[in-house]
């Protein structure tokens, strides 16, 4: 099934309550949204849906940057796509492609400030749109604890965990 792991990590303001608004706590959201390490959902539908995202982010941040500086985050996006479409993969599999990929969109947004302007939007469009979709699906798992400033304006649990895409 579907696991939901709350970070509480010892930089957010109130620890004793979940983090929820990665933004408000003073550190880069891509820091939060790509920490390679970071727990992850545990079956291989979870993983392979967690993976198809990061999968899509990364090709999106691959095909902005610069050809020379592609290397890594292909081999990364290669990797993925083998692994998330082969029929029976141990979890530890999935969890390694999509450790690779984070780590590769990563050292893409590190990078991304010597890029050219317009490209570095795009890296970073990518990376927001991403961390959006983990946001909305944080806000509407945590609506029913009544911490939400703006409950009408967050989507439905199963809109937001895009349940019909993913199983």
């Amino acid at each position: 099934g579907l696991q939901i792991h709350v970070d509480k990590e010892p930089w957010a303001r109130n620890w004793q309550q979940p983090h929820l608004n990665l933004a408000a706590v003073g550190r880069p959201l891509v820091a939060q949204a790509f920490r390679p390490g970071k727990r992850r959902p545990g079956s291989p539908k979870g993983l392979r849906y967690f993976g198809s995202g990061q999968l899509q982010t990364a090709e999106q941040v691959a095909c902005a940057m610069p050809s020379n500086e592609t290397v890594g985050i292909r081999s990364a996006i290669d990797e993925g796509k083998a692994t998330f479409a082969a029929l029976e993969v141990h979890p530890s599999r999935l969890r390694a492609a999509i450790g690779r990929l984070e780590e590769a969109i990563s050292g893409a947004v590190q990078r991304a400030a010597e890029f050219d302007p317009s490209q570095r939007r795009i890296i970073e469009r990518a990376v927001i749109q991403d961390t959006r979709v983990l946001l909305d699906a944080q806000r509407a798992w945590f609506l029913p604890l009544s911490v939400e400033a703006a409950p009408d304006q967050v989507p439905e649990l199963h809109t937001a965990l895009r349940v019909g895409a993913a199983w």
